[in-house]
C-alpha cells in the first residue's frame, strides 16, 4: 500500500486527499499501515489529512505530494 486517500468537500468541490501527512503520530501510521479492509479511519487522522490539504492547497500546491491520487487506494 502506498497511500490511503478520503473523500471531502472543500468550497463545495469533492475532491480526493491523502491520509499519510507528515503530522502523524507513530500510533496513526501504525494504525494506517496496519488497518484492514473495512476498519475506519480515525478522526484525528481525517482532520490532520484536512488541515495538510487545506494548507497545499492555500500553497497552490495538489494535496499529494505526486500530484495526483492515481496511486492511491479509496478510502471514506
Amino acid at each position: 500500500m502506498t497511500e490511503y486517500s478520503i473523500g471531502v468537500e472543500f468550497d463545495g468541490k469533492q475532491m480526493d486527499i491523502p491520509t499519510f501527512v507528515p503530522t502523524l503520530t507513530p500510533q496513526e501510521l501504525q494504525y494506517l499501515t496496519s488497518m484492514e479492509d473495512g476498519m475506519p479511519i480515525p478522526r484525528s487522522i481525517q482532520q490532520k489529512a484536512i488541515d495538510h490539504a487545506l494548507e497545499r492547497l492555500r500553497q497552490g500546491q495538489s494535496p499529494f505530494a505526486n500530484d495526483g491520487p492515481a496511486h492511491a487506494k479509496r478510502r471514506y
